[in-house]
């Protein structure tokens, strides 16, 4: 292994297996916002935002919220309303909101098919 005290490199030039250095002085290649110092792409996304508060590490419900996780801890939550349906078992309902039962459309589809098989069709 060499050691050097300084290096200082014109144009392009490539070193061969790992290179270690307390400190990088300059453009990285391919870091477009920084350098290996401040490492500024690596915690923001390609519009300059910080991904650790922008970021989803997590999703979790609690009762009828949906709560999000950053990357930096903090949470937000979106709350869906329960949704309750009230089934009915009878043909008497008049409710536009309560829904009928499986056996109330069967009952149904049967007097349906007794109607249709009654029914004389005349050809004129």
């Amino acid at each position: 292994m060499s050691q050097f005290k300084e290096i200082l490199v014109f144009g392009d030039s490539r070193f061969l297996g790992d290179v270690y250095a307390k400190k990088f002085i300059g453009v990285v290649e391919g870091d477009l916002y920084g350098n290996a110092d401040t490492a500024i792409k690596a915690r923001q996304d390609i519009h300059g935002r910080p991904i650790d508060s922008t970021y989803i590490m997590g999703v979790s419900n609690v009762g009828t919220d949906i709560v999000f996780t950053r990357g930096n801890g903090s949470t937000f939550s979106i709350n869906t309303q329960e949704i309750k349906i009230n089934v009915v078992d009878n043909l008497e309902s008049e409710s536009p909101t309560d829904a009928l039962s499986a056996n109330m459309g069967r009952q149904l589809e049967s007097e349906v098919e007794e109607l249709r098989d009654a029914a004389t069709w005349s050809t004129y």
